[in-house]
């Protein structure tokens, strides 16, 4: 890929970039020339999207947390930086799953949803 998006070169964080969307922005980025930070609450999702970015010849980190949590918030772009050397970029895709029939959910993941992407952009 030619670097038509000015992005070669450049370190992303991508908070959610273990599963779908993420995975997929995460890969985009590495085929445009980013070395990417992959964040997921889920290790080996995180871990699995790391290696693809590194068999796409790009740095990659992965990075297990919580960035709704502001205490891991500072802590993941620190480690980020650290681990890349630098970051130019923030990708925020964060989803939330909930395995169940819409009827029979708890509020509990449904209050969650509109709130999830606004917390984890404003740490």
């Amino acid at each position: 890929m030619d670097d038509f998006f000015g992005l070669e070169g450049k370190a992303a964080i991508v908070v959610g970039g273990g599963l779908g969307i993420g995975e997929s922005t995460s890969l985009y980025l590495a085929r445009a020339g980013c070395d990417v930070a992959v964040v997921d609450i889920d290790a080996e999702r995180a871990e699995r999207v790391a290696d693809k970015v590194r068999a796409l010849g790009r740095k990659a980190t992965a990075i297990v947390g919580d960035a709704l949590d502001p205490a891991q918030a500072a802590w993941i772009i620190d480690k980020a930086r650290a681990d890349l050397g630098r970051l130019d970029k923030l990708v925020t895709i964060i989803g939330i799953a909930a395995f169940e029939p819409t009827l029979h959910m708890t509020q509990s993941p449904l209050r969650l949803l509109p709130c999830a992407a606004i917390r984890a952009s404003s740490h």
